[in-house]
């Protein structure tokens, strides 16, 4: 392989990578959303100023998992809560805390 080929091989792993970086933000735009219920088990924050607020919840189906919550979120351990489950389109999955049900 000369080096003008190689050469020509990098530039197409180079546009394809910065093509994957741009994708990667759209991944969870273009996925799936749907709501999902739960009971909220803890709750914490890293106290550090505009860093989000995390709860863990039990949903129905048994999974635990790791929700983003509003800044003035009231953390109501037992509570049920609303919790919006975003899928990526890779799979990856994201949770936002909505509303206390109860």
């Amino acid at each position: 392989m000369n080096t003008e080929d190689r050469m020509s091989w990098w530039r197409y792993v180079l546009l394809g990578g910065i093509a994957l970086l741009l994708f990667l933000p759209l991944a969870y735009y273009f996925g799936q959303s749907k709501p999902v219920t739960g009971t909220v088990t803890f709750f914490y924050n890293d106290q550090i100023e505009n860093q989000p607020v995390y709860v863990v919840v039990v949903l129905d189906d048994g999974g635990t998992v790791q929700a983003r919550a509003p800044d003035n979120f009231q953390y109501r351990k037992g509570q049920r809560v609303l919790l919006n489950e975003r899928t990526s389109v890779w799979g990856g999955k994201t949770y936002q805390c909505l509303k206390y049900l109860n």
